[in-house]
């Protein structure tokens, strides 16, 4: 794997299961995260557990069933973070509305494409 160092990364499904592990192996590689998932405690454990690399970490409780959390999540990790230059997991099941910076994604002003 490349190194992620200085990347942004959102990681859906971060508190539990494999999420943690994949979250470790990016922050290894100097990525800054953002983590989603339903569990505020499972989130913030894997937050404090990452931070010793030096990374930046965000902890985002979220239904992604929710049309309205979704919004909000992408809400809160463009504010924090500016920038969102990986999507992993669910996320990339939904569809965001709105102003949105994720890079390599399309632009607020396209029309969503038949993969969104």
């Amino acid at each position: 794997m490349n190194s992620l160092s200085g990347r942004y990364v959102l990681l859906t499904g971060g508190s539990r299961g494999i999420g943690p592990v994949i979250a470790d192996a990016l922050a290894r590689r100097g990525a800054h995260l953002a983590l989603a998932a339903r569990s505020a405690d499972g989130l913030r454990d894997t937050c404090d557990a990452l931070r010793s690399y030096g990374v930046r970490t965000l902890a985002v409780p979220v239904d992604l069933a929710d049309a309205t959390e979704r919004q909000r999540l992408a809400e809160r990790v463009l504010n924090e973070f500016d920038r969102i230059d990986v999507p992993l997991g669910l996320f990339h099941n939904y569809e965001l509305t709105g102003q949105h910076r994720v890079a390599g994604g399309p632009s607020a002003s396209r029309e969503p494409g038949p993969d969104r």
